[in-house]
């Protein structure tokens, strides 16, 4: 952490105007406060010399309060998913269609291929794990599987990034194999599959949910004829792979990512909720599509092993264009977060004009659910460069299990809209 705090030095000595971190703690360090650890003072001295700092949030989800960018001060970015899908599907033999994903093209002349599972076509002095997810081509056995389409499984050294989809389908080349299917593990089920956008050279198509990957397996099982010991000596499922290079847009974007790191933000390691609301920004950071060099390692996406690194760089650039050399650094957040509201509060923010025409500007408030929100000013004139105080009056009329959301929104006779979330957590409808 020392050399970490040296750079940031550094950086502000300078001159820099943004900070793109990457890293952050590993859990929620120790102490009566979060925002009192080393990192997290440090990147305030940033911010008070008038550098914008922007932290990834951290891959710890989809569990609640797994932020690890933690203070008001600093610019937390989640990542999320685009609505960009490459689906595919398999045709198997008994006319079943399993729908996955897999951008890749389709099996030669639309005839269909014998089915194998890779551990039925190894050697059996291997470890049946590192079979499974076909990442190695000396244990397969060449007469067995040259021609057929191979079952590889998503293990968990997928999630780990110990094993890719394009090693997957470097190995069914080496192999001489017809192509792959990728079933997933019941014991991981997920819907974000690493490498799933992976661009692949060979015939393949991922079962990216357990109703297509349990579907082959019944398929493939009742298929197959296997001796006394449990060895396959004859394999009679066949299938071929569909077409997957043709992209559909779901328009369900922007969702968080599953991995993604989220609230509520927490005061403490007894993850004792903050009045701050994190993360601060989202942007896309799973299955980006850029330039890779071809010298690079693993699956050719953008996606760095522990960060969200695409999307921090995304954020960064919104930061940029709008960066002033003249902002204070008031902690005066652009969200209205109240983690214990009992009976009623009083929330005060600052509002300043940093564009070029004067303004005025109409608040309208979409209340979160069991709170009424009054406002004052509702209408108020502001010059340039000039201040303006808004108060935010909230009265608790029902309590909820979890925290409910509504915003703030500045209508300016600009054509300017401000949007602040607001989210409350209602404890008591008394107050004491």
């Amino acid at each position: 952490m020392s050399d970490v705090v040296a750079a940031v030095d550094q950086a502000v000595e300078d001159g820099v105007d943004v900070l793109s971190l990457s890293i952050g703690p590993a859990s929620v360090p120790s102490g009566p406060s979060a925002f009192l650890n080393v990192l997290e003072l440090e990147l305030l001295f940033a911010t008070k010399a008038g550098v914008l700092v922007v932290q990834a949030a951290g891959n710890g989800g989809p569990s609640s309060s797994s932020i690890l960018s933690f203070s008001p001060w600093i610019t937390s970015v989640a990542a999320s998913i685009t609505d960009r899908r490459y689906n595919n599907s398999i045709r198997l033999g008994d006319g079943q269609s399993l729908i996955g994903t897999g951008l890749a093209p389709p099996t030669i002349g639309g005839v269909f291929f014998q089915v194998a599972a890779a551990a039925d076509v190894c050697q059996r002095n291997i470890t049946a794990g590192l079979v499974e997810s076909c990442q190695d081509a000396d244990p397969f056995i060449r007469s067995l599987v040259r021609g057929k389409l191979i079952i590889c499984t998503y293990t968990f050294d997928f999630e780990s990034e110990a094993a890719t989809t394009a090693t997957v389908a470097d190995t069914i080349s080496k192999i001489g194999a017809a192509g792959f299917i990728l079933t997933m593990d019941p014991d991981i089920g997920s819907e974000q599959i690493k490498g799933a956008t992976v661009t692949l050279q060979v015939q393949g198509v991922i079962l990216n949910n357990m109703e297509s990957s349990s579907a082959l397996w019944e398929y493939y099982n009742s298929n197959t004829m296997r001796s006394k010991s449990g060895i396959a000596i004859g394999f009679r499922a066949t299938a071929r792979i569909l077409d997957g290079r043709e992209a559909t847009y779901t328009g369900s974007a922007p969702v968080v990512a599953s991995y993604s790191s989220r609230g509520p933000d927490v005061n403490n390691a007894l993850l004792e909720t903050a009045d701050v609301l994190k993360p601060t920004i989202m942007a896309p950071g799973s299955s980006i599509w850029a330039a890779w060099s071809p010298n690079s390692e693993g699956d050719q996406y953008i996606k760095v092993p522990g960060v969200d690194d695409m999307s921090v760089r995304r954020a960064v650039g919104v930061g940029c264009p709008s960066k002033k050399t003249d902002w204070c650094s008031d902690l005066n957040t652009t969200s209205v977060t109240v983690s214990n509201l009992v009976g009623s509060k009083k929330v005060t923010r600052r509002v300043t004009n940093v564009g070029e025409l004067d303004g005025k500007y109409t608040v309208l408030v979409r209340e979160p659910f069991g709170v009424n929100i009054s406002v004052r000013p509702q209408v108020f004139k502001i010059s340039i460069n000039t201040s303006r105080h808004i108060t935010l009056f909230l009265v608790a009329t029902q309590t909820a299990n979890s925290y409910t959301f509504g915003e703030m929104v500045f209508e300016g006779n600009n054509n300017h809209v401000v949007r602040v979330p607001i989210d409350v957590y209602v404890s008591s409808t008394l107050g004491f």
